[in-house]
C-alpha cells in the first residue's frame, strides 16, 4: 500500500490481512492515518504470496530494498525466491495478478538487489528498485 502525502511522496508498507474488511478495520486503527501523515492508499494484493520463512523481528530497522518487475516463468521465480529466502537474502514477495512481483531483499544496495534477483531467474526484463527501511 502507498500513502502519498501533500509532497507526492510515497510510503511502502505491507500487511497480512484476510481480506479488505480486516485491511480497512486495521487502518482505521492505525495512527499515521489517523493523524493525517497518510492520506491515500493504492491497494495491491499478491495472488501469490511467497510468506516470510520466520517472523520478522519488532522494530528491526532492517534495511531493505524492495525490488519489482516482470516475471516470465512463475515456478521457477518462486522456487528461486525459495533459495534466496534460504540463503537469508530475500524476506518475502510474491506475484501480482497483472504477473509483475516484488521481493523485499536484505541488502541496502539496490545493484546488489536487482543483481541477486536476476541472477537467480526471479525477473526478466529490467527491474526496478526503492530502499525501504523496515520497522514494525
Amino acid at each position: 500500500m502507498d500513502g502519498r502525502g501533500a509532497e507526492r511522496r510515497a510510503t511502502s508498507r505491507g500487511y497480512r490481512v484476510a481480506g479488505l474488511p480486516a485491511l480497512d478495520a486495521l487502518l482505521a486503527d492505525n495512527v499515521f492515518y489517523g493523524a493525517k501523515l497518510f492520506v491515500a492508499h493504492d491497494i495491491r494484493t499478491f495472488t501469490d504470496p511467497v510468506l516470510p520463512l520466520a517472523p520478522l523481528p519488532n522494530d528491526a530497522g532492517l534495511h531493505v530494498t524492495l525490488v519489482e518487475g516482470s516475471v516470465g516463468d512463475w515456478a521457477r521465480a518462486s522456487e528461486a525466491l525459495g533459495t534466496l529466502q534460504r540463503q537469508d537474502r530475500v524476506g518475502f514477495g510474491g506475484r501480482y495478478a497483472d504477473g509483475t512481483a516484488l521481493a523485499a531483499v536484505r541488502s541496502a544496495e539496490a545493484s546488489e538487489a536487482i543483481d541477486w534477483l536476476v541472477r537467480a531467474g526471479v525477473f526478466t526484463g529490467a527491474p526496478t528498485a526503492r530502499a525501504w527501511s523496515q520497522t514494525l
